[in-house]
């Protein structure tokens, strides 16, 4: 027996559909669906360059603050060090 608050599966393709055709029509018209307010201040080019060279405990010390954009896919801090 289906729930009464749960739409069926051609209700949600149709929903996925409509979204679909939003998002297409707003990348057309040049604007990002996806925004947000976050603007990043840095790449991660750009960190590997200015500290690539530096030790990891001179660069704790210092402090710095820096915004870059992207996903954590995997913290590997363990072993020798």
């Amino acid at each position: 027996m289906k729930s009464p608050d749960r739409p069926n599966i051609a209700d949600w393709n149709e929903q996925i559909e409509v979204r679909f055709e939003k998002t297409k029509k707003m990348r057309d018209a040049g604007l990002n669906p996806f925004r947000n307010g976050f603007t990043p201040g840095n790449t991660t080019a750009e960190l590997h360059q200015k500290f690539g060279e530096h030790a990891k405990e001179a660069l704790e010390a210092a402090n710095h603050q820096v915004s870059v954009a992207g996903r954590v896919m995997a913290i590997r801090d363990f072993g020798k060090g």
